[in-house]
């Protein structure tokens, strides 16, 4: 057993209860059941094209917004690292797809997890027929579960995800395909064995000669020497030609009874793949054509595909999904091909109506956009809303998670109680008062200035690698940098520090709205995330690039006064302390501000209490007029303010207003 999962198995024991065991039976099945897909040929392809097909279809992930079901895909969640990442062992398609065989020959899946506090860290797959489900002395409890691998593993039953397709019984195990179709399975062996016997092994000769007198060993040995040369490989049609002792040669042909064991063949092979619910066109090429392979391709992802990878996705949304987070599950898009005929139709009638402009039903074809093709036709299209299958999945999440249900409702209560305030105003200040919005404003401030001073911490550390850097060269105007290497070292260095404050701080902007009631996640999809890497880029960008052309000013004024190696090296050494004291602290300050500043815009238009946003300046003889404009006023969550900037430090250097939310 590999290390890692050794590992695993004992940090996850747990003290032996006084308990009666599920029977060994199921044990001895499933040994079965996982040995004969190597031994029988057509179990093998049945189950290698399902759980491949199953592994290769994407899973996504999909945030409840509320209690009507409208959702959101999330792009960036533990869940979603979870998934790609399971295990230091396996790759994503790989553990999905020996999931799915397990479901397929056992009937059940067993995973493992792998705990760090109260976060998951990866999922380990355990081998059904080495695992026994523990019960309590009632049989009434699932307790636990036993691993034996020559020695016995003990774990909690929090700690392992068990999907099964029910067995009527017994309800603690599951039921694979192998068991109902081990007749057939085993005489498809047999038959095997049968024909490599017969055929190689010579059961009876293909041909006789028969002679007018006895041939010798020797003669017979030469004949069929002879004979092998003459008409072996591929000169059976030359002509024989016999000596005077030949009398005839006859075939020996195969009998009635022989041909109909050798055709049972196909019939194992139609009741196993029928097993599998596969068409028999998917594997065989004979009496298909387009129409009729078209047409399995759609029945075996339909019957034998999506039914494997919704058992195991409604397991993951049962048992794993709300271990992590309450309001998120995970779904999949349906992977039959769609009707083309069907689709056209639809199209076409959602243009006429002005559903889709003519440029979205172009990208529907994959093709390009036409100039002037973005105008509806008829009557202008209605917002998006959430797909009325998805609304439905995530309505019936709600009714099982209680707690999610209880949270979505004490958030449309606040709403509600809020607006009730001022049902008159839809967006309001959630401070009193001024002094309570200066009080909110010094926090933010001095949250930014204790984050800035780490990232110039950094910023300082990463300026002296880098005149360390430059100093071990012979400063060569020419070749005393390396500025991609630097530029991509910065970028490196800075991103995931940047990301991390940016959902720290969404996640801050959310919780301050709320005291009793829970606070919604901050999520931070790809879109989101681009952005914040976009702004790295550029200030990483600026630095280095402004740090290059002040030191290649400095080496060639040096060169040109004829200082020495060591005396330009102390003018750079003096130009980094200067940029540590002013520079440095600039750049971290605006940064900073920006990175925050953008979460909390972002949180807001995020959040299901928000309404709008109030800028709000520190008050003092520092302030730009610009943004004096800006102060106190209100705008909703995707505007800009008076001043073009949609939150403070957008487009400015060391601001220091503060965005306020609105309800």
């Amino acid at each position: 057993m590999p290390q890692l999962f050794k590992s695993l198995f004992k940090t996850k024991s747990i003290a032996s209860p006084i308990v009666t065991f599920s029977s060994g039976f199921e044990n001895a099945t499933d040994i079965h059941n996982l040995n004969s897909y190597k031994d029988s040929l057509y179990l093998y392809i049945g189950v290698s094209m399902i759980a491949k097909r199953v592994s290769g279809i994407p899973l996504e992930l999909y945030k409840i917004k509320n209690k009507k079901g409208d959702v959101a895909e999330v792009f960036e969640h533990p869940l979603l690292s979870l998934l790609a990442k399971p295990n230091a062992l396996q790759t994503p398609r790989e553990f999905m797809e020996l999931s799915a065989t397990h479901y397929i020959l056992a009937g059940e899946v067993f995973w493992l997890l792998d705990r760090n506090g109260a976060s998951i860290n990866a999922m380990s797959i355990l081998r059904p027929d080495y695992v026994q489900v523990v019960l309590s002395q009632d049989r009434k409890t699932v307790v636990g579960y036993e691993y034996t691998n020559g020695t016995i593993y003990r774990f909690k039953p929090e700690d392992i995800i068990h999907i099964s397709n029910i067995d009527p019984s017994n309800p603690l195990r599951g039921v694979g395909v192998v068991q109902p179709a081990t007749s057939r399975i085993l005489t498809e062996i047999e038959a095997t064995k049968y024909q490599a016997s017969f055929f190689k092994n010579q059961g009876r000769p293909d041909f006789a000669v028969f002679a007018d007198q006895d041939v010798s060993e020797e003669g017979a040995a030469d004949f069929r020497a002879r004979w092998k040369r003459i008409f072996g490989r591929n000169q059976g049609g030359n002509v024989a030609i016999f000596g005077s002792q030949v009398k005839s040669v006859q075939e020996l042909n195969k009998t009635p009874k022989e041909m109909d064991f050798i055709a049972t063949q196909k019939f194992l092979r139609q009741d196993i793949l029928s097993a599998l619910h596969i068409p028999e066109e998917m594997v065989a090429s004979e009496g298909s054509n387009r129409a009729t392979s078209k047409e399995a391709y759609k029945m075996y992802l339909q019957e034998a595909v999506i039914p494997v990878l919704e058992a195991l996705v409604d397991g993951m949304n049962a048992k794993l999904v709300p271990q992590v987070d309450q309001a998120v599950f995970i779904h999949f898009d349906d992977p039959t091909p769609v009707d083309r005929d069907l689709l056209l139709k639809e199209t076409t009638e959602l243009k006429k109506n002005g559903i889709i402009t003519a440029n979205e039903a172009r990208s529907m074809y994959n093709y390009d956009a036409m100039e002037g093709a973005d105008t509806l036709s008829a009557v202008p299209a209605q917002p998006a809303q959430t797909d009325p299958a998805l609304q439905d999945q995530a309505k019936n999440y709600i009714r099982k998670r209680p707690i999610l249900a209880l949270k979505l409702q004490a958030i449309e209560d606040v709403v509600a109680a809020l607006q009730a305030t001022e049902p008159k105003r839809q967006m309001n200040s959630i401070f009193p008062n001024q002094k309570a919005k200066d009080a909110y404003a010094k926090a933010v401030n001095d949250n930014i200035d204790r984050k800035a001073e780490k990232v110039k911490d950094t910023l300082d550390d990463f300026h002296a690698g880098m005149l360390k850097r430059i100093l071990a060269t012979d400063l060569d105007v020419h070749s005393f940098m390396d500025v991609q290497t630097e530029k991509k070292a910065a970028k490196d260095l800075f991103t995931p520090i940047m990301v991390k404050l940016y959902k720290e701080g969404g996640q801050s902007a959310l919780d301050a709205l709320f005291k009793k009631a829970s606070a919604d996640h901050f999520f931070v999809d790809q879109v989101l995330l681009t952005a914040i890497e976009g702004r790295v880029n550029f200030f990483t960008n600026s630095i280095i690039d402004t740090t290059f052309e002040v030191l290649k000013s400095k080496i060639v004024d040096g060169i040109k006064e004829g200082h020495s190696i060591e005396k330009i090296g102390q003018s750079l050494r003096d130009y980094f302390d200067d940029m540590s004291v002013k520079r440095a602290r600039t750049i971290a300050q605006t940064e900073t501000n920006f990175v925050l500043s953008k979460a909390t815009n972002d949180a807001y238009a995020q959040s299901s209490v928000v309404t709008g946003k109030e800028w709000l300046t520190v008050g003092d003889d520092k302030v730009r007029p610009e943004h004096e404009d800006n102060n106190g006023a209100i705008v909703s969550k995707g505007e800009a303010f008076p001043n073009g900037e949609h939150y403070p430090a957008e487009a400015s250097v060391n601001c220091r207003c503060v965005l306020l939310p609105t309800v």
